[in-house]
């Protein structure tokens, strides 16, 4: 496992902070710095269509000014409420001198153990100002860190592990996909698209919480990164995802067959993926808490080499599912999973 760290954009910003010269002609300059930085870059090709490189920074200078900020916009309100917190730049500082002295790489073997053999990864980690998300993936091999997720002391250090685990998880898993002409991630324009796209985003998603992430080692990150009542919603909703996975596997089913019904995609159908991978409230999306109960069950019934098929053969995931959950009341209904295998040209026969 190769990894590449980038947190020019994090320096620039701190540098940048400390001359407490915030005029709009010198903040021009951060500007002009942030626009040829790779990771800035990547962060706006990431939220495309959620705003805009001028919106970014409209919001970025008025945060920083303590200047208020008005939208309609749940993700650009969630943007500017985060973003304030970056005027607290001794945390930031702090955050900043354990990136630097961090060893990004220790946790291979860890890693490799819950993926397919000959799994090849290699990470680029690029530190932005995100007030969006703690991490994304960007492509097959960037993951995108907001630099306020990460720890700000050295005892809570070993918190960030499992955050890291769970972004290179994806990038192994993106690995695999690469492999599979079917399950594409980009030029989404059918409806079967859609379909196959959450049901990538389920089994990504819930492995990788499932495999690393735990609700109280994630709480005092989102404190620190998106404030105390994100991280509550957050980590109640975690802990109470079990209650409501009835009615959300029902409905998952209920959009897939809507999906494939659908030739073209339009608005409505194009906004499930929305649906199922944010929530501007602070709650666990559903991706997530859909992905690891299944993920959970397969597992427990079936065994980990079962689940760690599915990364290398993605069809499988839901027959497997249903294989585990026979006898109780959450498994896909038979003309479910007859819709979806045939749509993938193939029987019922896992």
């Amino acid at each position: 496992m190769k990894v590449k760290v980038d947190y020019t954009l994090v320096k620039d910003f701190v540098e940048f902070f400390d001359t407490e010269d915030f005029t709009e002609q010198n903040f021009q300059q951060l500007v002009t710095q942030f626009e040829s930085n790779i990771a800035f870059n990547k962060m706006l090709a990431f939220y495309e269509g959620v705003f805009s490189k001028e919106q970014y920074l409209e919001i970025l200078y008025k945060s920083m000014c303590n200047i208020g900020y008005e939208t309609d916009n749940p993700s650009l309100q969630l943007l500017y409420k985060n973003l304030c917190k970056l005027r607290n730049i001794d945390l930031l500082r702090n955050k900043l001198t354990l990136i630097e002295r961090y060893n990004f790489s220790k946790m291979e073997e860890k890693l490799l153990e819950t993926l397919p053999v000959n799994t090849e990864i290699n990470i680029n980690i690029y530190f932005t100002l995100d007030g969006i998300n703690g991490g994304s993936i960007y492509g097959n091999n960037d993951m995108l860190l907001n630099a306020m997720f990460f720890p700000s002391n050295q005892k809570d250090l070993y918190l960030i592990e499992g955050i890291l685990l769970h972004e290179y998880h994806h990038i192994g898993f993106k690995y695999w996909l690469s492999k599979i002409p079917q399950f594409k991630l980009t030029g989404i324009d059918k409806g079967i698209d859609i379909a196959r796209y959450l049901s990538i985003a389920i089994l990504s998603e819930g492995a990788a919480t499932y495999l690393f992430n735990h609700s109280h080692d994630l709480y005092p990150l989102v404190v620190e990164s998106h404030g105390e009542d994100y991280a509550l919603k957050y980590r109640q909703s975690m802990d109470n995802r079990q209650l409501n996975i009835g009615t959300l596997i029902r409905e998952l089913e209920q959009d897939i067959l809507k999906a494939l019904n659908y030739a073209e995609k339009d608005d409505e159908i194009k906004n499930l993926i929305n649906k199922y991978s944010f929530d501007s409230n602070g709650f666990e999306p559903r991706d997530k808490a859909i992905g690891y109960h299944m993920c959970n069950v397969i597992d427990n019934t079936l065994g980990r080499e079962q689940l760690i098929n599915c990364f290398e053969e993605p069809i499988l995931f839901f027959n497997y599912y249903n294989k585990a959950e026979k006898n109780s009341e959450l498994y896909f209904t038979s003309d479910f999973m007859n819709k979806w295998n045939t749509s993938w040209g193939c029987l019922a026969k896992y």
